[in-house]
Order: structure tokens, then C-alpha cells, then sequence
């Protein structure tokens, strides 16, 4: 029987294993067994010893793909660096290149790996967001603080009250393709 598979994308390295894999337990602990999963790995260059530990993970509906996008990042990195906080590195980046490097898929999820999952992933994935590209969540701690509100919007460029959470989405890819963005 052909199950539908829900692409689940990551950024990590090799310092966020240790949270990725409390992520993808979260995830296969309460995924529901009508679908294929497929745990997409952007990297800009994992240890095979790091790959060897996260194939593990496979078992019969779930997957696990490594995609280095090193040298996407390498094209854009100049203009990136200004905009980075000193805690950040360019994997924040790695998910605006999902709809270009992924045509194969129309819709998409991408996560933060140190997030924990506590229902069924794909009713996530099955939300019907339209013709929106984006599926989000607004922040409510960022959007409730008037200094963190401040800084949204004179520094992000986000209008009071719609700065959402970039490490859950809903993406249609298809319509960010159509965009071009």
C-alpha cells in the first residue's frame, strides 16, 4: 500500500544532534502510522560518524536524507553576516533554500531541532493553509514585550503583533516557488 510521505526539514550541525534526536523520538512517538516521514538534514557538513548515528533512526515510515547546502550558503554569506547575532550561525539561513532545492515537494514542514513534538506530526502537516506560503505561528512572549516589540519592528521590520516563530512552518512550497521567493 503507497503512504503519503510528509518531508520533515531540520537545520543542525553536529553540536544540535544531542536536541535533533530528542526531536525525532518526539516526533515517532506519536506519528501516526498512515504515512512516510522523511527527516530532511540541511548541514553545511556533518561527521559521518554524526550520519551514521542519525541513520539509526530509520525504521519502516521513517527516513533520514543529508543535504549539505554549504555552498548555497557560501553564495549568500557576505550578505548574511551583518544581519547575525553573535549566538547565531548561518543553519538559521538554511530553510530559505528549501523551495529551491526541493522542487519535488509542494508543501513541506520545517522545524527547529530542539523543539519536542507531543501529537501527531502530520495532522500539522495536513493543516490546510490555503494559498498562504507560510503556515506560522505568531510569538506571543516577542509580541507581549514592548522592548522586544520595539526592536520587531524598527529592526526586523515586522508590524506590531505579527512576529512569528520561524522554527515551526507550514511551507508551501509550490507558492513560494510561484513567488519566487
Amino acid at each position: 500500500m503507497f503512504k503519503k510521505e510528509i518531508p520533515i526539514f531540520f537545520s543542525i550541525d553536529d553540536n544540535y544532534v544531542p536536541f535533533f534526536t530528542v526531536a525525532a523520538h518526539s516526533i515517532m512517538d506519536n506519528a501516526s502510522t498512515d504515512y512516510n516521514y522523511k527527516f530532511i538534514i540541511l548541514n553545511d557538513g556533518l561527521t559521518k560518524s554524526t550520519e551514521k548515528k542519525l541513520k539509526k533512526l530509520e525504521n519502516e515510515n521513517f527516513k533520514v536524507e543529508f543535504v549539505n547546502v554549504n555552498e548555497k550558503i557560501k553564495s549568500i554569506e557576505n550578505d548574511l553576516s551583518f544581519r547575525l547575532r553573535d549566538y547565531y550561525t548561518n543553519s538559521i539561513y538554511y530553510r530559505i533554500f528549501i523551495p529551491s532545492l526541493f522542487k519535488n515537494y509542494d508543501k513541506a514542514l520545517y522545524l527547529d531541532a530542539d523543539i519536542t513534538v507531543v501529537d501527531d506530526i502530520s495532522k500539522l502537516y495536513l493543516e490546510d493553509i490555503g494559498d498562504n506560503m507560510l503556515g506560522v505561528i505568531t510569538d506571543g512572549v516577542v509580541n507581549a514585550d514592548e522592548r522586544l516589540v520595539r526592536y520587531t519592528k524598527e529592526v526586523v521590520g515586522a508590524d506590531e503583533g505579527l512576529y512569528f516563530n520561524s522554527g515551526i512552518l507550514v511551507m508551501n512550497l509550490a507558492k513560494l516557488r510561484e513567488e519566487k521567493i
